[in-house]
């Protein structure tokens, strides 16, 4: 597939949907094959249900859960 041809996701958009469910008590399972989206979801979330939490903690605890998302790309849970 070309990058051009490939679609966006909204990472924002996902975040809410699982902060939404969170909060209802219900458990959330994040998956994709490479790890990488769905790191960069956790992230996002995790950064928006805790405040006290930094974008770096946030990385740094979802890299010690799924070490190949080290790999992510930083713009990536901008």
């Amino acid at each position: 597939m070309k990058e051009h041809e490939k679609p966006d996701i909204d990472i924002d958009l996902v975040a809410e949907l699982i902060v939404t469910e969170i909060k209802t008590a219900a458990p959330v399972f994040v998956f994709d094959v490479s790890g990488i989206l769905s790191a960069a979801v956790c992230c996002k979330v995790m950064i928006e249900t805790n405040r006290a939490w930094s974008k770096e903690i946030a990385t740094a605890f979802i890299i010690n859960k799924r070490y190949e998302a080290k790999d992510m790309p930083p713009w990536l849970y901008q």
